[in-house]
């Protein structure tokens, strides 16, 4: 056996009507266990999954866990309970939460969670479970598992699981009463689920039922992840019940002959057999000879009973889910239409936007003509006040620009033939010559000192 470590071991037990089952294992890897310790006592404080006789739970419970301390070598301090019974309940709910930093985190996923689990609870009820069913990011496709992904908002749909506040704090006294103290309560269904289910069987569908001596425990998985679950009311003891009341026996006697000579249908029987029965008559016991055919028939009634009840469970489920696709089909649709009426107004918006732009670019081009037709018509109003002798020079004026054009077109000329060749005069142009000709003085505009051809500013 491999060395024992505290933080590693896990306790669970189960409390169930008919006995009291205590395991000890310790985990030695992510999917790999090892039993310490089995414990189990026969239960006599509950009915129907329910306790209701505090000290007879209490001792069941002390010697079932004597019993594993015993196998396993040192003593269980805590525990997982199980819990079942008929005060189980289940809903949906939904949870809607932003996502703070653009990416979906582990803080994310438990704040959805939260939001999802503040419903109002039924008075005398508390919450015990709450199961992710699937999660949406920005309204789009479901997800499993939305932890990196990135988006603005995070819907859950989830699964909740109550338990009457009273059934559940007894059962927690009995316990601690006994010496353990409880970490956690898990529904019965739910750890069955894990233990015997596949991925592929969870991914395509499938019901699990777990008939106990009081009750009968129903799970629904669908595409990964559990749908519906509920505490049917008829289990093991009823067949004893009705196999005591047909064979006019004891209970312990009809047990005995359940478990030896039951079968699930005739279908499976070769060929009837006789054997014999204590029979419990004015306060005598008798032994008497039965067919087994008969054992069967008084145990077909409540047999096809549960077949019943979980049919019915299934075909309710099924109508629910029908309505919620429905629903959310109804929604999508309605959406499309808000959007395609969103996306005609946003257009007719953007049409008239535009021809209002247009109409005020052709006003504004309007304007425009009119004010050059205005200008226009000031300046030939003024043009037509000119006097005549102004519109036409005089022959001297005429004469006068023609000569100062070709004086500043030689003038423009000269400049380039000195910029040519370079210019070596040391006229009055540079500040070290001290006088100026006569010559250049009389001719006023030139400069023809040494040939140069500059005009004298």
């Amino acid at each position: 056996m491999a060395k024992i470590y505290s933080d590693r071991v896990i306790v669970s037990i189960d409390v169930g009507t008919t006995k009291i089952c205590v395991l000890v294992a310790q985990q030695l890897g992510d999917d790999q266990l090892e039993i310490l310790g089995v414990g189990k006592a026969p239960s006599d404080g509950l009915k129907k999954g329910v306790v209701v006789d505090i000290a007879k739970t209490i001792h069941s419970i002390k010697t079932a866990i004597r019993e594993a301390e015993l196998m396993a070598g040192f003593p269980i301090e805590t525990a997982c309970v199980g819990i079942s019974g008929g005060h189980i309940q289940s809903l949906r709910s939904q949870g809607m939460v932003p996502i703070k930093r653009g990416e979906v985190r582990v803080g994310d996923i438990e704040a959805v969670m939260e939001s999802a689990r503040a419903i109002p609870c039924p008075e005398g009820m508390q919450i015990l479970h709450v199961l992710p069913q699937y999660f949406v990011i920005d309204s789009h496709t479901k997800l499993y598992d939305p932890l990196g992904m990135h988006g603005i908002r995070l819907e859950v749909q989830a699964h909740i699981i109550m338990g009457a506040i009273a059934s559940v704090q007894n059962l927690v006294k009995c316990c601690e009463m006994a010496g353990v103290k409880v970490n956690d309560i898990i529904l019965e269904q739910l750890a069955s689920a894990d233990a015997v289910l596949s991925p592929d069987e969870r991914e395509l569908g499938v019901a699990v039922l777990d008939i106990g001596g009081g009750t009968a425990d129903l799970a629904i998985y669908q595409q990964g992840s559990i749908r519906h679950t509920m505490v049917l009311p008829v289990a093991g003891n009823h067949f004893t019940n009705d196999v005591a009341i047909g064979l006019r026996t004891t209970l312990r006697e009809a047990e005995r002959v359940k478990k030896e000579y039951g079968m699930a249908s005739f279908d499976l029987l070769e060929e009837d057999t006789l054997f014999e029965v204590q029979q419990a008559q004015e306060q005598q016991i008798q032994e008497q000879v039965a067919q087994r055919a008969l054992e069967l028939e008084a145990a077909r009634a409540h047999e096809q009973q549960t077949h019943e009840l979980e049919q019915a469970q299934l075909r309710e489920l099924q109508t629910q889910e029908q309505a919620r696709q429905a629903q959310e089909l109804e929604q999508t649709h309605a959406r499309e239409q808000q959007m395609q009426e969103q996306a005609k107004q946003d257009l007719e918006l953007e049409i008239a936007r535009m021809h209002e732009q247009q109409a005020q670019q052709l006003a504004l081009a309007r304007v425009q003509e009119q004010q050059m037709q205005e200008e226009a018509r000031k300046a030939q109003e003024e043009l037509e006040q000119v006097p005549a002798c102004e519109k036409q020079p005089h022959k001297k004026n005429r004469a006068k620009a023609r000569a100062l054009e070709s004086h500043i077109e030689g003038v423009l000329q000269d400049e380039a033939q000195v910029q040519k060749r370079g210019s070596s005069c040391k006229c009055h142009f540079f500040p070290q010559r001290k006088s100026i000709s006569k010559k250049t003085k009389k001719m006023g505009k030139r400069c023809y000192n040494n040939g140069c051809q500059k005009i004298n500013e």
